[in-house]
């Protein structure tokens, strides 16, 4: 009987340190996840690859300056889509960027998070 006890007692300390581990991996692949990036599309009518970038950054640069006067946008080309040809004569360029995510791109909310977080900081 005392052996059913220690086997009892040893089976739910396996089961602890097994759930403990599988905790622990999913606490450090959440840490090391990085944001997503932002995408923005710009498209020329013309086929124009340097106009079709200039749309998607001018809509980057609408999204960050709404959110206040300094700001840089480093981004890279994601995905360049396009159609020409057919009964219409489409002659399309589309240009995905991307940029790296901020707490500037997601609005007012975050700022009173992060003053939040700040306050926080400094007790």
């Amino acid at each position: 009987m005392q052996n059913l006890g220690w086997m009892a007692f040893a089976l739910v300390a396996l089961v602890a340190c097994v759930s403990m581990s599988f905790a622990e991996r999913e606490d450090a692949a959440n840490e090391s996840e990085e944001p997503s990036p932002i995408e923005f599309k710009g498209t020329s009518n013309r086929g124009d690859l340097q106009e079709a970038i200039a749309a998607a950054l001018s809509s980057a640069e609408a999204a960050a300056s709404a959110r206040g006067a300094d700001f840089m946008i480093e981004y890279e080309v994601h995905k360049i889509e396009g159609r020409r040809g057919g009964f219409a004569g489409f002659d399309q360029l589309t240009v995905t960027i991307r940029v790296p995510d901020h707490p500037y791109w997601h609005g007012a909310e975050n700022d009173a998070k992060a003053d939040d977080a700040d306050r926080e900081d400094d007790r």
